[in-house]
């Protein structure tokens, strides 16, 4: 049965619409039958799916288009090979939906804070909409997303006039020059016959490639839950971090988050380390808050996890990431990469939609 109706899949660049005129040519086919260990409704994650590349022609230029088609849902992408000073201008993908059914969407806002409300899709308004947007088509719901947002920037849509969801890249609005492949992010429609099915699909993360040996099998990443007091009170108050590690403990909580403030504590990170050793004789472990622009800088951020580890710190809680440009959107898997070596567990704060990146990096542990 028919979910959307037939919907563009693009880029601009050089000035040249890459999915307009296209001729494609023969397809290879291949089947993905694979399970990895997963953090979140279910314990491993199953991925089966039949994908195929299918060279493209468009406008006299060469690409490959890349489609993955699995029992809860369909991606796909476009793949431009390298070229010296290739000008990415614009996403010209779109999703068509046809009729007027009841979607759950929200606002665009940088960090992905704001409230989804349910509504049509005709009364979505003018402006851009955040993804992931969920719809109900007959009798089955649609959630739309994107998967491996890499090399580009974060998606969001927006209501076009002939009705379709048209992505906008809105934290590259001059568009980026790269001598790279450039790969599109995955154009993702989950279909789920209802919302169990929906809430259970990894289909995000089977889009996304696999963890290296070594951390999908990391005994030092364990999700858990944590207790944490800045709602309470504000700004952490280091005589009083001591009652909150034996609150954490009495409820069997696995961790505690000091969060921000805590850095201007006097001799902050010989206190960090104390409250670490305190927490331990209570079987609590410790996470720690800081701002993204802290460990902006390769060799800062390096230096800053370093520091952390020294203190005996197992995760850090990044906070307000810029809008996710390209560059932003590369910067998150360096600092997980980077966390990765150190052995910290990440929570990306304020950050841009999940699209998948904890199955290659699973020390990123949530995303808020």
């Amino acid at each position: 049965k028919q979910v959307l109706a037939p919907s563009m899949i693009g880029i601009r660049a050089d000035d040249v619409e890459l999915g307009q005129d296209v001729i494609l040519g023969s397809a290879h086919f291949c089947k993905v039958d694979e399970r990895y260990r997963f953090f979140g409704a279910h314990a491993e994650a199953v991925d089966r799916a039949n994908e195929a590349t299918i060279p493209a022609q468009s406008h006299g230029q060469s690409y490959f288009v890349d489609v993955h088609v699995a029992n809860d849902g369909v991606g796909v992408r476009l793949r431009l090979p390298a070229k010296t000073g290739r000008r990415g201008q614009a996403d010209i993908s779109a999703w068509m939906i046809e009729g007027d059914p009841t979607v759950w969407a929200a606002k665009l806002d940088n960090s992905y804070e704001s409230a989804y409300h349910q509504t049509t899709l005709k009364q979505l308004g003018t402006g851009n909409i955040g993804l992931p947007l969920t719809a109900r088509i007959g009798q089955v719901y649609i959630a739309l997303t994107e998967a491996l947002v890499k090399g580009y920037g974060d998606l969001a849509v927006k209501l076009g006039a002939n009705g379709a969801l048209e992505g906008q890249l809105y934290a590259d609005p001059k568009g980026w020059t790269t001598d790279k492949e450039v790969v599109q992010p995955w154009r993702v429609t989950i279909v789920a016959r209802n919302l169990t099915d929906l809430v259970n699909t990894n289909l995000v993360e089977d889009l996304n490639p696999p963890a290296s040996a070594e951390l999908a099998k990391a005994d030092w990443i364990k999700p858990g839950r944590s207790a944490w007091q800045w709602l309470a009170s504000g700004d952490p108050r280091e005589p009083e971090q001591h009652k909150w590690i034996d609150w954490t403990a009495q409820l069997k909580f696995e961790y505690y988050l000091i969060d921000e403030g805590w850095e201007k504590w006097p001799d902050s990170w010989q206190a960090i380390a104390s409250d670490v050793a305190y927490a331990k004789t209570k079987n609590v472990k410790i996470w720690i808050w800081v701002h993204s622009r802290t460990v902006w800088d390769p060799q800062e951020r390096r230096e800053y996890f370093r520091k952390a580890v020294e203190a005996g710190v197992v995760g850090i809680k990044i906070d307000f990431p810029p809008p996710a440009s390209r560059e932003v959107a590369n910067w998150y898997f360096d600092t997980a990469k980077d966390a990765a070596d150190m052995h910290l567990m990440v929570d990306f704060h304020g950050a841009n939609k999940p699209s998948g990146m904890d199955r290659t990096w699973p020390n990123v542990i949530t995303r808020e």
